[in-house]
């Protein structure tokens, strides 16, 4: 009697051993890499954010005008949810200005608003939950009279020279805090919590004063 052989089919145990192993590996190397381009990517607007946050209160700032000799700095001003900066109307307002979480000029805290939702009978946006990271975000302004110096720095001096160096800071708490200080009390020191704080953007110009047409 002929006896025809069957060819086998399927896989042994040791050959489903190596390709559980060979496709754990696979997936375990693909989760890496995604979770890499996910930070990378929560990264890079974090800083986005930040960075909007300092040019936002820079562009604001650069259109206040050079102060003059009797100009007094205003106390705070709430209107809405902290003090808002509706009263800085020259450039040395802004000294010493801290807020966290960051605010826009009128008090609305940033991330607050629903975009699109209107109040009854007031036209105003609806306060939301406010967006994390950015109540951890701290807005810092320093206002400084400088002069030029060598080789293109500028040196800070006390006296009058119809220039200022303003520098907008975005820094990053641990956690939330609620931090509202104004050329008023701007002469207190910064708490070690956010002086130590990492500064996620920051941008910096000299305004000079320019006299009116005669």
């Amino acid at each position: 009697m002929l006896h025809t052989s069957r060819q086998r089919a399927g896989f042994s145990l040791i050959e489903a051993i190596i390709s559980v192993t060979l496709t754990t590996m696979a997936c375990a190397a693909l989760v890496n890499v995604v979770h890499a381009v996910c930070q990378t990517s929560s990264i890079a607007i974090h800083s986005t954010v930040a960075a909007g946050l300092a040019r936002q209160l820079m562009d604001e700032i650069s259109l206040a005008r050079f102060p003059r000799t009797t100009d007094t700095r205003p106390g705070p001003v709430v209107i809405r949810a902290v003090p808002g900066r509706v009263e800085f109307n020259d450039l040395d307002d802004y000294a010493g200005y801290v807020q966290s979480p960051p605010a826009d000029r009128e008090g609305w805290l940033s991330g607050s608003l629903a975009l699109g939702q209107l109040s009854s009978g007031s036209g105003e946006a609806s306060p939301m939950a406010r967006v994390a990271p950015l109540d951890r975000f701290v807005q810092e302004v320093v206002v400084e009279r400088v002069q030029a110096g060598t080789g293109g720095t500028w040196q800070v001096v006390t006296t009058e020279t119809g220039l200022r160096r303003v520098t907008v800071r975005i820094r990053e708490l641990a956690g939330p805090s609620s931090i509202s200080r104004n050329a008023s009390n701007g002469a207190q020191a910064l708490s070690g919590n956010i002086t130590a704080a990492p500064i996620v953007a920051q941008n910096v110009r000299i305004m000079a004063y320019v006299p009116p047409a005669q």
